[in-house]
């Protein structure tokens, strides 16, 4: 945890230097390389890198690039998309480790050129700090190897709607999807993203009143669908199990993060058009947390865009014009940030491949 945490105020450090006047103006950059070293060097750290680690193995043993499966790879139960075996048999000259260094600098390029391309200096710091200190991103984007491919490329890809590159977009939502199945969200969000939001605040509210309802009502409609899907499809069910043990799921977890999205709708008149498509993204994480809370699916749609919710936050203070409204509202992030941060470490199921940071330079060997 010790070693995490260092490289996180580390990172947050720079990000804060770029954001103060002076000469000091690639903190950003540094803030990122430092993270992207930390991620290329780590060794098995998270519950899916050995995993990944075995799988990288067996699928250059069994595949070549004139060999493949289209219908993917299952390795102890898991599913592995064509995108990811193509990428392990590509690396297959550099080694698993290999692999690991180009994803990690990748991803770490996508999110630096996301907070880059819409937060302003003044707050890159605030977008660093959610985005390494909220478990549920970098953290657990380092065990979520394939997923955080799919959501690094969603990343890059807005910038290709908002430029009306319709062609490269759906290409990349291809691309997202070859690595992980929920790139298929990046359909809809294309046609949520290119319509045209008003921001009304009678809109947001009537918005606001129907997923308070549907909070409340959840428990009663997820009894009736289970209830459903065993008696068409039993074997299905198991995609309708409560999520429990996380953090972002828990009562005050979150109301304390709709609370915080919620306050994000209201400054949408007040962005441009680029940073008003992470406000129209609040919208469907807001949604998604809600029906993540009993629909299990939702909650991989939900760590989908948690990413995005780093930018727009950043963007929230920027705009939210009250001294006190702004400080307020920042105190809280942090708190509930800071409060997920340590709690994942005191998870037993998850403390054991988190406490200690191994690095791969003291394998020995090159796997």
């Amino acid at each position: 945890m010790l070693a995490v945490t260092f490289i996180n105020i580390f990172a947050v450090f720079f990000a804060l230097m770029s954001s103060r006047r002076g000469n000091f103006k690639y903190g950003l950059e540094f803030s990122f390389i430092t993270i992207a070293i930390f991620l290329s060097l780590r060794y098995d750290f998270g519950n899916d890198y050995m995993t990944y680690l075995k799988a990288f193995n067996r699928i250059n043993n069994t595949y070549s690039l004139s060999n493949l499966n289209f219908r993917g790879f299952y390795i102890d139960g898991e599913h592995m998309e064509i995108g990811w075996i193509i990428l392990c048999l590509i690396c297959k000259p550099i080694g698993f480790f290999g692999m690991i260094i180009l994803t990690s600098i990748f991803t770490s390029f996508c999110m630096y050129y996301a907070i880059k391309k819409n937060v302003d200096k003044q707050y890159y710091w605030l977008a660093v700090f959610i985005y390494v200190f909220t478990p549920n991103m970098m953290i657990f984007y380092a065990s979520m190897m394939r997923q955080t491919m799919s959501i690094s490329i969603f990343l890059i890809s807005i910038n290709y709607i908002l430029n009306k590159k319709y062609i490269k977009y759906t290409l990349l939502t291809i691309l997202a999807m070859s690595f992980h199945l929920t790139g298929i969200i990046m359909i809809p969000l294309y046609f949520i993203i290119t319509a045209r939001f008003k921001f009304k605040t009678n809109q947001t509210i009537g918005f606001i009143l129907i997923m308070f309802i549907l909070a409340l009502s959840m428990s009663s409609i997820l009894k009736n669908i289970v209830d459903l899907v065993n008696i068409l499809s039993p074997k299905y069910s198991k995609y309708y199990s409560f999520v429990q043990n996380e953090n972002i799921n828990s009562g005050v977890g979150i109301i304390l993060m709709i609370i915080l999205s919620i306050i994000t709708l209201f400054i949408g008149n007040k962005c441009n058009n680029k940073q008003k498509v992470y406000i129209i993204l609040s919208y469907v994480y807001i949604l998604s947390i809600i029906l993540s809370i009993s629909l299990e699916p939702f909650y991989r749609m939900s760590i989908f865009l948690l990413s995005s919710m780093s930018i727009a936050f950043a963007i929230t203070v920027k705009y939210l014009h009250s001294f006190y409204l702004k400080i307020s509202y920042t105190i809280v992030l942090i708190t509930f940030t800071i409060y997920q941060y340590i709690n994942v470490f005191s998870n037993p199921i998850l403390m054991d491949k988190l406490l200690k940071y191994h690095t791969i330079l003291g394998t020995g060997v090159w796997k």
